[in-house]
C-alpha cells in the first residue's frame, strides 16, 4: 500500500506520522510546503526509523498512491480534494456531512467506512460528545448539553494568544459559545434541543465531554449503563467504565472511555474521555484507514 500524508508538519500530520511509522502500511509521501526539502529525520528525531523527504504538495504525486491523508486547513482540503482521484481521509471540517463524503465515526458508519472512497473525519469535540450520547439517540429524551474541554493543539499551530501557555497558565475559557464548527455534527445526531459549549483548559492534549441527558421523567440508571455496555460491546475502542473517567486513562491512545452516570432527578451526567489529537483526530484516521483498505481496524492503534 502506498500511503501519503498532506499537511506532515502540524499536529495532526505529525501524529499520523507518528503512528504510520508503526503500522504495516508504513508511508510513502510525506507533503509539507513548509519543510520541504527536508528529512522527515532529524527533522523529527525521534522517528528515527523513517527515511523521507518533506515534498511540496502535488496532485499528481497524490494520485499515485493508494489513499492520502489531508491533515490541512478547510481552505486547502477543499481547493485540492476534487482533484484527487485516489481514496481520501479529510482530517480538516470542510466534507463533513457532505453529499459524496461519508462522516467517518466508525462506532456509527463501519459499514459505509469500509466501502467508502471518500471519508470525513469527524471533529474531536464531536466525536467525544456522539459517542457519550449515541445509545440513548432514539430514546425519549427533552435535552442534551455537552459541556466539553480540550487542550491546546485541538486549535492547531496557529499563533493565537489562546494557544499560548503564558496566556492559558493559571486560565480556562470558553470560546464559540453557540457557533462552533462542531456544533452542526452534533446537533446531526441529536437534533435542535443539543447544545455545546466548548472549553480550553492548560494542557497539550486531551479531551473531556460531560454530557447532561435531560429526561421526561426518571432515568432507570441501571438499565441506561447495561444499554451502553450492550451497544458499545463490539467496539474495538469505547469502554464502557464504572468510574468517572479522567485523561490519562486514555492519552496516546485512540480510546474513548465512557462513564460517570451519575442521577439527578431527571438528568443523567456522563463523562466520555478522549485524546483529541488520537481518537479525536489521527488515530481515528487511521482507524478508518484501516476499515477502509481491509486492515485489522486496532492496526497501528494498540
Amino acid at each position: 500500500m502506498k500511503i501519503g500524508i498532506a499537511g506532515a508538519s502540524g499536529f495532526t500530520g505529525k501524529k499520523l506520522v507518528e503512528i504510520l511509522d508503526k503500522h504495516e502500511a508504513g508511508i510513502e509521501k510525506v507533503f509539507s510546503d513548509s519543510l520541504a526539502g527536508k528529512k522527515v529525520n532529524p527533522e523529527w528525531p525521534e522517528q528515527d526509523g523513517i527515511d523521507l523527504q518533506f515534498e511540496k504538495f502535488s496532485v499528481a504525486e497524490a494520485n499515485k498512491l493508494d489513499l492520502v491523508f489531508l491533515a490541512t486547513p478547510n481552505e486547502f482540503s477543499a481547493l485540492v480534494a476534487p482533484k484527487i482521484k485516489t481514496k481520501i481521509i479529510d482530517l480538516s471540517q470542510v466534507h463533513r456531512m457532505k453529499d459524496g463524503w461519508v462522516y467517518g465515526l466508525p462506532e456509527v458508519n463501519k459499514s459505509l467506512i469500509q466501502d467508502a472512497e471518500r471519508i470525513a473525519n469527524p471533529g474531536c469535540y464531536a466525536t467525544a460528545s456522539i459517542l457519550s450520547a449515541l445509545p440513548l439517540k432514539d430514546s425519549n429524551l427533552h435535552s442534551i448539553i455537552f459541556d466539553c474541554v480540550s487542550g491546546i493543539s485541538g486549535a492547531g499551530k496557529k499563533n493565537l494568544q489562546e494557544n499560548n501557555f503564558n496566556y492559558l497558565s493559571e486560565n480556562f475559557f470558553a470560546y464559540k459559545l453557540a457557533d462552533h464548527a462542531h456544533n452542526k455534527e452534533i446537533k446531526h445526531f441529536f437534533g435542535k434541543n443539543a447544545f455545546f459549549t466548548p472549553h480550553v483548559a492548560p494542557l497539550k492534549q486531551g479531551l473531556m465531554c460531560t454530557t447532561h441527558v435531560v429526561f421526561d421523567e426518571i432515568p432507570d440508571v441501571q438499565g441506561i449503563t447495561e444499554l451502553y455496555k450492550e451497544f458499545y460491546s463490539g467496539s474495538k475502542f469505547v469502554k464502557i467504565v464504572d468510574f468517572i473517567p479522567d485523561l490519562e486513562k486514555v492519552r496516546n491512545t485512540n480510546k474513548c472511555f465512557i462513564g460517570g452516570f451519575g442521577c439527578d432527578s431527571t438528568q443523567i451526567v456522563i463523562v466520555s474521555v478522549i485524546d483529541n489529537l488520537v481518537k479525536g483526530a489521527s488515530g481515528q484516521a487511521i482507524q478508518n484507514m484501516n476499515l477502509m483498505l481491509g486492515f485489522d481496524e486496532k492496526e497501528g492503534l494498540s
